[in-house]
């Protein structure tokens, strides 16, 4: 069931919840989803990608095994893919692999195939856009649960991703209920705000 916090926050307020806690980057912008109206959130679980060399076996380079360590109910798989962005992290296979899996959605810098699959997925996604390159001739996993880059940010395994149509923000996992108070919050002072600024 999702958070019912959800329904009282939105990127922007999250960002400036996170601004107040701390001054690290945290947010992932310029990020697209095949179903913008759906939010994603959840604890991460990360994947590193990098372009594919010939000469490491295939089995080495088998997503569905490094999907499979990283697995719990509810995660969100984060995929950071230096190097090979322009080709799709996922598609519809992989993406019904991961909803099998338990997952709750995909964050990725990298592009993923089969928009129209993942819209019917019931894993929510954000990206950087929709490709027809698949990824296993492009990008091969070589890590899981390790500290990512995504842009400016750094994803840490067990961080909490919050992502809407705005951008996506990163929230270390100790203080995700306070984020989300403190969110809750500015929210509730922007509304009063826009009352007082339309008087």
């Amino acid at each position: 069931m999702p958070d019912p916090r959800l329904a009282k926050v939105r990127a922007s307020s999250l960002s400036d919840a996170m601004r107040k806690l701390h001054p690290h980057r945290h947010h992932v912008l310029d990020l697209v989803s095949p179903t913008p109206d759906r939010v994603l959130f959840g604890p991460a679980a990360t994947m590193l990608f990098a372009p594919v060399r010939a000469d490491v076996p295939k089995e080495a380079q088998s997503f569905d095994a490094h999907l499979a360590r990283i697995a719990r109910p509810g995660a969100v798989l984060v995929c950071a893919s230096p190097g090979a962005e322009r080709a799709a992290a996922v598609g519809g296979i992989r993406l019904t692999r991961a909803a099998a899996l338990g997952f709750s959605g995909v964050l990725t810098t990298a592009r993923i195939r089969d928009f129209r699959e993942a819209a019917a997925s019931p894993l929510t996604v954000y990206c950087r856009g929709e490709t027809p390159l698949a990824g296993s001739s492009e990008a091969m996993p070589v890590a899981t649960d390790i500290p990512l880059a995504l842009d400016d940010a750094t994803v840490l395994p067990g961080d909490f991703v919050y992502a809407d149509d705005a951008g996506a923000v990163i929230l270390p996992a100790k203080d995700v209920d306070r984020a989300l108070e403190l969110a809750a919050q500015i929210e509730a002072q922007d509304v009063e705000r826009a009352k007082a600024a339309a008087r």
